[in-house]
């Protein structure tokens, strides 16, 4: 097999974690980004730390009022 230790992954992070933004709407905004970059609800969840109720209230939000609702 492998004479040498496989690599570790390193997950570089497009985003801090959604306590670390300072701006309301820079937290929203990551959330609406990377859902439209093909991220389940879930996967929103768990990258930026914060609960699927929060990722599904933000998603509706922007649904109903679009950027404004940012």
């Amino acid at each position: 097999m492998l004479e040498e230790e496989a690599i570790p992954l390193k997950i570089e992070r497009n985003y801090p974690l959604y306590h670390e933004m300072e701006d309301a709407s820079e937290r929203r905004a990551a959330i609406v980004e990377l859902r439209v970059d093909g991220c389940s609800s879930k996967a929103i969840a768990g990258y930026l730390g914060i609960h699927r109720t929060t990722v599904y209230r933000t998603l509706e939000r922007f649904k109903g009022e679009g950027a404004a609702g940012l």
